[in-house]
């Protein structure tokens, strides 16, 4: 007996087993369910009748499980919108039954913490739903009516309502046929009715009359009748015999028809009808139903009767006993490829020979049996399976393990099964499948899953790529594709989905066609109308520009292509009925809006789709489209200031250099501002040094070397670009005066000064100051060692300072044998000459990687290049050392001189051994002033910047990077590399630059082709991309786009220009950046090259206009460069901006043009000096275009100069071939050159452009009488004759005084309009070095001049009273100190702390200044009123009173307080918003606002007096006697005051800091206290006195004649140290006196007093101290402390000394706790969009936060959000707007604590993401599935944030064809999902995805197994027949299945039938077997419950006479799911029963 594995399990006790000996073990399994503590709620919608709303208006029933000690609380599902059901409240039940009656409870139901104690049943919660006359304007009512048996009483099984929102509506409602089987219906408009009709479906319609239907349909159920049965024996050893006894039978007034019984076990057989109530169905051995075996069995039976059949009733179990333990083999069988034998394969290609085996794999293992029995294969079943699985055996050879050498030629599904047993009989079947596909190819579609009505849909979008030829080296050929119903847009006229079939036959390369067409459905959407949203803000204030946005959705996704505004203003204050609307332009987006006026908008939009469908606002509710702009509240303030007239001690105001620098420097008398002031200035050691005055830029010859090979020849010069760079960009603008006529010309001669100077490979770099030519040469030799291999490399660097005032014409110099050299005709004309001999060697100390090499002895190779900065030299130096170590330098000379300044060696912090500061990988870049620029490419492609200034110091500029690709196609490139192709530097240092990306790889033109435009100071400011706009261009479709043609198709059969540049018009901010391109006409075959010029505007890099040549636009005045395509520039300018048809004319700054051009007058005619030189002349040309004059030019080989330009006034500089051209057969080699200088007289005719000027400071503010002091110096007085001076009392540029001076003499001069006038004049020669000091009064009309005290000029002028001031120069290398200066007015002051009573008018004077009425939107005053209210408190000693003002209000500000006191003055307005309704009309008065109340105090006391008495002792010193007093505090040692403000006013009298002055007879002045006079005459002394409030007394002086001299006595000496200068409140700090006396002694002899006053704060001084030694204080607030040391000798001399304490706050500390995350790596998620920012505040001085500042950044440092500063004490912040999704970001903090900022906190990271991804899973039914099963798929789908839901399944079956199904779900989410039917055996892929529309969709892919369905068929004898056919072969040959096989009948047998159907264990089965012969069908009938095993038996008489021969059945199987299988036995005929002794015919 073996353990129960099957069958189903038997409820109630177990049985009792009495023990029969007749086996050894019994099994008995008792089941049990899983105890849980989880509960459940059971969640169900209603109507008010209890009619169920599942599925109707979105509302779904659910159950949701329950957690022990879980918290839930339960909310309504809200009913689809429009559906006109409303939510009512909801009944609970807890008894584990649903509620049924009660009231219902409004609101949600709070379950609260679920335990199961507490709720031992499951939880009904009903919701309950009430139509809402709002919504509805019709119903359809619905009920199901249920009666039992056909003569039963109908009974409601359900009723349900259907709310309707709009009439007229028509719908239709059909039958459920789960109520029972469909009786019929009936419709009524008046109330239900009980008429049955027969109509299965019911058509309503509903209109305003007829607005509520009934429609009731009818069902029927079976009565409920039964029985039961036994089992006898229920236990038995296998063999023997049971019955099944039938007994109690219940028809309940049915007619008793039959019964029969079913047993399962390993299958299900089920028997025949059987006959009576009481008959026994008994089985013996012979009889024994298939599934009969060893173990237990389930039998049901079943009752047929005139109601119906009834349910089956049982099981109950049937136990056969057997063998004690004999298990059954496994195995498995297969078809396989005879090389794999252990593979089973389930499909291949028509006519692939396999074998049919069962399989021999002992890892498996199989075959195998439990028991280690031996087996025995019984072969396969062909007789079941199909015409091919039937003539295996003759189509295969056969072997042991089965059939070999079979050829699969039948398409379709083939099933066998075969056999194996044990040696006891246990028995085994192993089924297989497989399939033979054809040799045709198999389509498959790809296509959308939906698409929209109308909508094009793209190419592509339905293809067939993905169809493949089973055989796999067969490809499809696409091309003889055959569609059906493939549309480019598909049609859906209706408001539904509908669905299209598009269908698809292929072809392969063989040209075999698909044997049937793939298909696939697309759904169709209707084009949807779009949502219209506006979001409004519901407050703002006028001024704001506010985002409306346009939140507008297209359900179907469209895009929407116009947005209409509108809005209204209510402009009465009385709604908006009586407005008009008005358009308002917007965008897609948004609406921008500014607000003019105080009160309500209303707006509205209006969407319309791309194909027309449009929504609007109209429909929405007017307050959420309302905004109501309010008024912001006024602001008032004032300055209230005191009169308070101090004495003038010394009211100098200095003006340093470093600030004036940053003033604007004007080109003088001209309102044109200089190009870059730090070019021409700048500070040292406080003083302003100009250079050379060089007010333009760099100048460049910009020659190059031209290399191109065209067709294996090379044509290689030197070539220059046309439009020359002199110094104001790529325009020939020159800043040099021209000559007219040329006096000297000379090829340059080499250093030596005996031959012409050749440049072979790279042009001379060429400079110049006003002085001298600078030009380089480089000439490199070499030695090869052959012994050691090496080579040696000699380096001759050349750079040549060239004076033209020197030059000479070169003569010929005949030397031996006819030599030939060259020399000067007047001596070498080079000032110096630089070269490697120039240096020896020397020892260096320099920085590598860190460390400091010292005294390193260094040798220099070579000097590879130079730059010229002003009037500096930089050359750049190799040195090498040690072993063959190189570094190098750059050192500074004075380019005057040539003498070495210094070196980057004496800057130890530039590190030689790091890549970016050394020097070595650095070049010259540009200039700035007297500074070098120095870049350095590293390694990733980015260039750095540094400048080098005159004092070594390398300071590093912004980095230029490559931008992020725009162009897709860079990312696709090998190599992309970012490059500079050009650049160009104006005047003012900008650099504009082409910039693009190109691939390294290969040639393909350039990509993102821009034009970058950088700043003086290397900063980005524009770039323009002008490339790619031509490549897409979609009628250009430009290709190979670069800035010369030498990348164009047509460049391959020329020699195209290789150099870019630029075309630069400074007057009109315009720069030319051409583009050429290749575009293949329409056509053509090959592409010709075009030209296109960008103007674009330089200030801001946009385009301004074009010019193509594709377009047929006139290049002539836009093309500029070389002459191979399209000739030379044919245009010039002039400095007006100006262009002239004409080419390479050069303007120089005297307005005359010199020419350039061959065909404008440049001739190669003026003969040679030499053997070797050949000249020319270029013609100069007036202003009016008439030859002026000509300049001599270098020709030599050339037939005109590459090069030309003036490079210093009348010096021009040509460079021209300097060898004859070589030729070969390779190429055409021109690549010399030759320089050449011509000199002649400078024009002097006026200057049309003022080039060198170093400019005019021009103050940001202005003087009128005032005195001024500064130095001055010249460098070099001689080096030109400009002029230099101070400019004041400037109008404007051209009006105003000036004193000037050219080093000669000096002159006061004033400017009307720029017309100078010499006020006056005085020769003055100045002396070079020598620094002069200045002093300039100005008075009135009164103007007087001081040099170096003395007095120069005195005149008078009154042109000008007042104006801006400056120093100027035009004059080279001037140096100016700052400036000081002070008014020369009264001494009035004015303070905001206090007001000195006047005793004469008895009042104190006040004013109000910045008396300010902010409205934050301009609005006026109300009425234009201020309210002024003053309050008084009396003070002071003998005070007058409280003052007549005290407690009044005035309109007027009061400007004189009459009385002492304190005032205390506040100011109040209110605000007028509405122009239209101004006070005081009150239309708008809602909308006024009071201002703040700004307050304002001011103390008025009484001046100090100031009062002594001097007398003489005996040794001639003084006496003094101090009366001084403050009348406020003292006035007699009785009367004074005590008010405790910590001055003892008793002692001090009120008075706490004198001054003191005299003036010695001899007239010095000495501010000091006179105690011993040293000069006989006459004294003045004089003493001033100070009150606490810091006002000081007039001078009281006195008159002291003196006859004696006393003793000299020496002062005291003051002086006193803290022991802390920086602390923090509360800290003590100890101050210890130093002061001593010379002739008094140390400190304890001389009297103490210290004073303390808060310089930050303001306010009074107070006395502190007396101590001689040391005391202490500890300070209570924060603030620079005053400490002032008072100290007396013996004598009464005083001394004072003052120490400053700063009394520091502690800064405060902010750490961010919310966010969390501190790892920006893993930012914190949050969920809002308005994030709770939280922090932790702490401060060490214990001082509160009062304000604090949050911003929120984006990685990468981009701000994002700024909080601004807030005033508040809180520790947690919101923004003010939604932050970004899906960002990651950072937070920072600082927080303030009333005195200082804390440091921004540490970052913390976050992103936000409000929206969460929904939850996706899936399951199917049924399990398994088999072919032709329906399969339904059960849905697990969620989403957090219940958002709709996009789901899309994708099925694949086996052959690969998908089928979409698309739909959107809203929460509660559907549960099923989509059914479709498995035709094919094999695995379906189903794909479900799920999208939110925001998180990334969320897929998951599962396998669903489609199983073959079978029948397998069977032709027996009887056991008689069988019994006969055995012993006919025993007598015929002994064996008994020879020669008559078990297949051999005789004719007229009964044929006995079995047919075995596939065991599905599922609800699918067979329900149908029949057999065929010869036209005879015979129906078997099932012998098992579950269907699997039938019988049957044909027989007539006829059958007698069947021939003999193969005789064939047909077996089919019909299945419940509608699928149907075959096959065929065959057997053989032979003979007949009569030539048999006996006949049998019911055996």
């Amino acid at each position: 007996m073996s353990q129960p594995s099957g069958g189903s399990i038997v409820s109630g006790s177990p049985p009792t087993v009495t023990y029969d000996a007749t086996y050894d073990i019994y099994y008995l399994n008792l089941y049990y369910d899983e105890k849980t503590t989880d509960g459940k709620v059971i969640i169900q919608h209603l109507d008010k009748n209890n009619n169920s709303l599942d599925g109707i208006a979105g509302l779904h029933d659910r159950e949701q499980s329950l957690k022990e000690h879980q918290s839930y609380s339960f909310s309504h599902s809200i009913p689809d919108s429009g559906s006109g059901y409303t939510y009512s409240g909801y009944r609970k039940s807890l008894s584990g039954v649903p509620p049924s009656s009660g009231a219902i409870t409004a609101g949600e139901y709070d379950l609260g913490t679920y335990t199961s104690a507490s709720f031992p049943n499951p939880v009904y919660l009903n919701y309950y739903y009430d139509v809402d006359p709002t919504e509805t304007a019709g119903e359809i009512n619905i009920r199901h009516m249920v009666r039992e048996g056909s003569t039963g009483t109908y009974s409601l099984a359900k009723q349900q309502t259907i709310p309707i929102a709009a009439l007229p509506n028509s719908s239709s409602y059909s039958y459920d046929s789960s109520y029972g089987n469909f009786q019929g219906s009936n419709l009524s408009y008046v109330a239900y009715s009980n008429t049955v009709t027969t109509k299965t479906s019911q058509s309503v319609s509903l209109t305003s009359t007829l607005s509520k239907a009934y429609v009731t349909f009818f069902y029927e159920k079976p009565l409920s009748f039964t029985g039961d049965f036994d089992i006898l024996p229920d236990t038995l050893p296998y063999k023997a015999s049971f019955t099944l006894h039938p007994k109690n039978f219940q028809l309940k007034g049915c007619t008793y028809i039959s019964h029969h019984f079913k047993i399962e076990r390993n299958g299900s057989w089920t028997g025949d009808p059987v006959n009576g109530q009481t008959t026994d169905s008994t089985y013996t051995f012979g009889n024994y139903p298939w599934v009969i075996g060893v173990g237990i069995h389930s039998v049901s039976m079943q009752i047929v009767t005139s109601c119906g059949t009834s349910d089956w009733i049982g099981p109950k179990p049937l136990t056969v006993t057997g063998p004690t333990v004999n298990n059954p083999p496994t195995f498995q069988i297969g078809f396989v490829n005879p090389s794999q034998p252990k593979i089973p394969l389930h499909q291949v290609v028509e006519g692939t020979v396999l074998d049919l085996i069962y399989i021999n794999d002992p890892t498996v293992p199989t075959p195998n049996d439990p028991d280690g029995d031996d087996l025995y294969f019984m072969g396969f079943d062909y007789s079941a399976g199909s015409a091919f699985v039937q003539s295996i055996p003759s189509k295969s050879i056969e072997y042991v393990n089965g059939q070999h050498n079979l050829t699969m030629d039948s398409l379709g599904f083939q099933n066998i099964c075969g056999q194996m047993r044990d040696e006891f009989g246990a028995t085994a079947t192993a089924c297989t499948y497989i399939e033979v596909v054809p040799k045709n190819p198999v389509p498959v579609i790809d296509c959308p899953p939906s698409v929209i009505a109308n909508h094009p849909i793209s190419s592509g979008a339905i293809g067939s790529a993905r169809s493949y030829s089973p055989i796999s080296y067969l490809k499809i050929d696409h091309s003889r594709d055959e569609w059906t119903n493939k549309q480019s847009s598909y049609p859906n006229p209706g408001t539904t989905d509908i669905t299209v079939q598009v269908s698809l036959s292929v072809y392969d390369e063989n040209g075999l066609k698909s044997l049937a067409p793939a298909t696939c459905t697309i759904i169709v959407k209707p084009d949807l109308p779009p949502v219209a949203k506006l979001v409004v803000p519901p407050l703002s204030v006028r001024g704001t520009l506010l985002d409306l946005l346009n939140k507008s959705t297209s359900p179907d996704a469209d895009a929407i292509v116009t947005a209409e505004y509108r809005y209204k203003y209510d402009a009465n204050n009385n709604g908006f009925a009586d407005d008009a609307w008005k358009s308002a332009a917007g965008t897609l987006t948004k609406l921008q809006f500014t607000p003019t006026k105080v009160g309500n908008y209303l707006f509205y939009l209006k969407v319309t789709e791309e194909y027309g469908q449009w929504d609007d606002t109209n429909s929405d509710s007017p307050s959420a489209l309302t905004l109501n702009v309010v008024n912001n509240a006024p602001e008032v303030s004032f300055d209230l200031e005191g009169n308070n007239p101090q004495p003038d001690l010394d009211p100098y105001t200095r003006i340093q250099a470093e600030e004036m620098i940053n003033w604007p420097i004007y080109v003088p008398g001209t309102n044109n501002l200089v190009y870059n002031n730090t070019n021409l200035w700048r500070t040292s050691a406080g003083s302003l040094i100009s250079g050379e005055g060089r007010n333009f830029g760099q100048q460049y010859d910009e020659a190059y070397t031209y290399n191109v090979m065209r067709f294996s020849r090379t044509l290689e010069s030197y070539q220059a670009y046309p439009l020359t760079n002199n110094g104001f960009g790529s325009n020939e603008l020159n800043p040099w005066r021209s000559t007219l006529q040329s006096n000297v010309v000379a090829n340059v001669l080499n250093k030596k000064g005996d031959g012409l100077l050749t440049w072979y490979y790279n042009p001379p770099k060429i400079r110049s100051t006003k002085k001298l030519l600078f030009y380089d040469y480089h000439n490199t030799t070499s030695s090869y060692n052959s012994t050691t291999g090496h080579t040696t490399y000699y380096y001759d660097d050349e750079f040549i300072a060239l004076d033209p005032q020197k030059l000479s014409p070169v003569k010929d110099v005949i030397g031996d044998w006819g030599s030939v050299s060259q020399a000067y005709t007047k001596g070498d004309p080079n000032a110096y000459v630089v070269t490697n001999s120039s240096f020896g060697p020397r020892s260096v100390d320099f920085l590598y990687e860190g460390t400091m090499k010292k005294n390193i002895q260094v040798i220099v190779t070579s000097l590879p290049d130079y730059e010229l900065a002003d009037h500096y030299l930089y050359i750049k130096r190799y040195w090498s050392y040690g072993n063959g170590q190189n570094l190098s330098d750059i050192g500074v000379f004075d380019a005057r001189t040539g003498q070495e300044l210094s070196s980057t060696f004496a800057n130890p912090t530039i590190d030689l051994g790091q890549q970016n500061t050394n020097i070595w990988n650095m070049d010259f870049c540009g200039v700035q002033g007297t500074s070098v620029i120095l870049c350095n490419t590293v390694s990733n492609g980015n260039e750095r910047h540094y400048k080098l200034t005159r004092d070594m110091a390398l300071i590093e500029l912004p980095t230029w990077t490559a931008p992020a690709p725009v162009n897709p196609n860079i990312k696709t490139m090998d190599n992309p590399q970012y490059t500079s192709l050009a650049s160009m530097t104006d005047a003012a240092g900008n650099t504009y630059r082409y910039e693009a990306y190109y691939n390294q790889t290969y040639n393909s033109g350039y990509y993102d082709l821009n034009v970058a435009k950088y700043n003086a100071d290397y900063t980005l400011a524009w770039r323009q991309y002008i490339g790619d706009s031509i490549r897409n261009d979609a009628a250009v479709q430009g290709q190979q786009i670069s800035t010369t043609p030498q990348n164009s198709f047509m460049s391959a059969y020329a020699y195209p220009e290789i150099k870019s540049g630029f075309y630069f018009n400074p007057a009109k901010n315009e720069l030319y950046a051409r583009v050429y391109y290749d575009h293949t006409r329409p056509g053509d075959v090959l592409p010709l090259m075009y030209e296109r010029v960008y103007v674009l505007h330089t200030g801001t890099g946009a385009i301004k206009r074009k010019a193509d040549s594709l377009n047929g636009d006139d290049m002539g005045m836009y093309h500029y460069g070389g002459s191979d395509f399209g000739a030379y520039t044919q245009f010039s300018t002039d400095f007006s901006g100006n262009l002239a048809p004409k080419s390479r004319l050069s303007q120089t700054a005297d307005g005359y043009r010199t020419s350039l051009d061959r065909t404008n007058g440049a001739t190669c005619d003026a003969g040679g000096g030499t053997m070797y030189s050949t000249y020319g002349h270029s013609k100069i040309f007036d202003a009016a275009g008439n030859t002026a004059g000509s300049v001599l030019t270098g020709c030599n080989y050339s037939p005109s100069p590459i090069y030309g330009a003036y490079y210093m006034d009348g010096v021009y500089v040509s460079l021209s071939q300097g060898r004859p051209t070589t030729s070969s057969d390779s190429g055409t080699y021109s690549n010399t050159m030759s320089l050449t200088v011509s000199v002649g007289p400078p024009t002097t005719n006026p200057l049309i452009v003022k080039p060198f000027t170093s400019g005019q400071f021009y103050s940001p503010f202005s003087l009128s009488d005032a005195e001024a002091k500064f130095n001055f110096k010249l460098d070099d007085a001689d080096y030109d004759n400009e002029w230099l001076g101070y400019s004041f009392r400037m109008k404007d540029r051209q009006n105003g005084y000036a004193l000037e001076t050219d080093a000669k003499k000096i002159e006061l001069v004033k400017y009307v309009a720029g017309a100078r006038t010499v006020i006056a004049t005085q020769d003055y020669p100045l002396l070079s070095q020598k620094t002069y000091a200045v002093k300039l009064r100005a008075s009135g009309s009164h103007l007087a001049v001081f040099l170096d005290n003395t007095p120069i000029f005195e005149a008078d002028d009154g042109t000008y009273a007042s104006g801006r001031f400056g120093y100027f120069s035009n004059k080279a290398f001037v140096t100016f100190s700052g400036l000081a200066y002070k008014p020369m007015t009264s001494n009035d002051a004015w303070s905001d702390q206090y007001a000195i009573w006047d005793a004469g008018s008895a009042t104190a004077e006040v004013k109000y200044d910045n008396i300010v009425f902010s409205d934050p939107e301009n609005d006026p005053p109300a009425g234009g009123v201020y309210d002024w209210t003053v309050q008084h408190t009396a003070r002071f000693i003998h005070n007058q009173g409280v003052s007549a003002l005290n407690g009044k209000t005035f309109h007027d500000a009061q400007l004189k307080f009459d009385k002492v006191g304190d005032y205390v003055v506040s100011l109040k307005a209110k605000d007028d918003p509405h122009p239209d309704y101004l006070a005081p009309d009150n239309t708008f008065d809602e909308y006024r606002k009071d201002s703040n109340t700004f307050t304002k105090k001011i103390t008025v006391h009484r001046r100090p007096i100031a009062k002594f008495a001097l007398a003489s002792d005996a040794a001639h010193k003084l006496q003094w006697t101090d009366y001084s007093y403050d009348p406020d505090r003292y006035f007699s040692g009785t009367d004074y005051s005590t008010e405790a403000t910590g001055i003892d006013y008793k002692a001090t009298k009120g008075i706490l800091q004198k001054r003191f002055y005299y003036v010695t007879p001899s007239g010095a002045y000495k501010e000091a206290k006179l105690t011993a006079p040293q000069e006989v005459g006459t004294y003045e002394i004089g003493l001033a006195v100070k009150d606490e409030y810091g006002a000081w007394s007039d001078w009281y002086v006195t008159m002291l004649p003196v006859t004696d001299l006393a003793p000299p006595n020496n002062p005291p000496v003051p002086g006193f140290t803290s022991n802390r200068v920086n602390t923090f409140r509360g800290v003590p700090v100890t101050f210890d006196s130093t002061a001593h006396d010379i002739e008094d002694g140390d400190r304890t002899k001389l009297p103490h007093e210290y004073y303390i006053s808060n310089e930050t704060a303001g306010g009074t001084e107070t006395f502190a101290s007396d101590s001689r030694t040391n005391w202490t204080k500890s300070f209570s607030s924060v603030g620079t402390f005053d400490v002032r040391q008072v100290v007396s000798d013996s004598d009464g001399a005083t001394a004072e000394f003052g120490l400053q304490v700063n009394i520091l706050n502690q800064k405060p500390t902010a750490a961010i706790t919310v966010p969390e995350s501190t790892d920006q790596a893993n930012p914190t998620k949050t969920i809002v969009l308005r994030p709770d920012f939280n922090w932790n505040y702490w401060d060490a001085d214990g001082d509160n936060q009062t304000q604090f500042q949050m911003k929120i950044y984006k990685y990468g440092g981009v701000l994002l959000h700024d909080s601004g500063i807030k005033t508040s004490g809180a520790v947690d912040w919101v923004p003010g707007a939604d932050l970004p999704e899906h960002v990651n970001m950072y937070v920072v903090v600082r927080v303030f604590d009333g005195y200082d900022w804390s440091d921004y906190s540490d970052p913390h990271y976050f992103y936000i993401e409000t929206n969460r991804p929904p939850t996706a899973d899936f399951d199917w039914s049924p399990k398994p599935v088999y072919e032709g099963d329906i399969v339904k798929i059960a849905q697990t789908i969620d989403d957090p944030d219940k958002d709709p839901l996009s789901v899309q399944y994708v099925v694949k079956d086996p052959n690969g064809v998908e089928t979409a199904f698309t739909y959107t779900l809203n929460s509660p989410y559907a549960p099923s999902g989509p059914s479709f039917k498995g035709t094919r055996v094999g695995a379906y892929s189903v794909r479900l995805t799920v999208s939110d529309g925001k998180a990334p969709p969320v897929a998951t892919t599962k396998n669903v197994i489609v199983l073959p369905l079978a029948v397998n068929g069977q032709v027996k004898h009887t056991d008689l027949w069988n019994e006969r056919r055995i012993e006919s072969n025993l007598k015929s040959s002994g064996d008994p299945e020879q020669p008559r096989g078990y297949n051999v009948f005789w004719a007229g047998e009964r044929f006995l039938l079995r047919a075995a159907t596939t065991d599905t264990v599922t609800t699918t089965d067979a329900v149908e077997v029949t057999a065929t012969m010869n036209g005879k069908t015979a129906t078997l009938t099932p012998t098992d419950a579950s269907r699997t095993s039938w019988s049957g038996e044909m027989w007539e008489e006829t059958f007698e006479k069947l021939p003999d021969g193969p005789l064939t059945f047909g077996f089919k199987a019909t299945y419940s799911n509608g699928t149907v299988k075959t096959a065929t036995v065959t057997v053989v005929i032979s003979g007949n029963v009569q030539q048999t002794v006996g006949v049998h015919r019911r055996d």
